[in-house]
């Protein structure tokens, strides 16, 4: 458990921009869900545009990692339409908070993403979703949150 004292979510998001800036990447910054990214080997989807709510789901996961005290990641994904697509990582526990050496706040930038394939239709999402889990029997999300998950439960 750490005892580091976090800036606002807001706050925390414009230092984000700011190293993101440093390392040569700008744009608004977008958050995702595992709701809103898919793949299948190296080929990416992400469902867009991108719904309203995540970035209030984005600052909802930034106060439970908070709350928990076992430190957050502010990651990017990738580029897309001048913007860039950002989660936030949350360790489950304190095992999972030591195995990625997890403290405090930390800042990370995907460099090998492929770019993602934009998706619009819902019935098309819904069909890659769905596709991508059945033929991929080590289907990667990453370390992406739910969406749905803290729209259900208000941490």
């Amino acid at each position: 458990m750490t005892d580091f004292e976090y800036d606002t979510f807001e706050a925390t998001t414009e230092q984000f921009r700011e190293w993101l800036r440093q390392q040569g990447i700008s744009g608004e910054i977008v958050w995702v869900f595992q709701e809103d990214f898919t793949c299948y080997k190296r080929t990416w989807w992400l469902r867009w545009p991108l719904p309203d709510p995540n970035r209030i789901l984005a600052g909802r996961q930034f106060e439970r990692g908070v709350n928990r005290r076992l430190g957050l990641s502010l990651i990017g994904l990738c580029e897309v339409k001048e913007k860039v697509a950002c989660y936030i990582w949350v360790p489950q526990d304190e095992a999972d908070a030591s195995y990625a050496m997890q403290t405090t706040l930390r800042f990370k930038l995907h460099t090998d993403t492929p770019e993602p394939i934009l998706v619009s239709n819902r019935f098309r999402w819904s069909l890659l979703k769905r596709w991508n889990r059945l033929v991929d029997r080590n289907y990667l999300e990453l370390d992406l949150p739910r969406g749905a998950k803290l729209e259900v439960q208000r941490t």
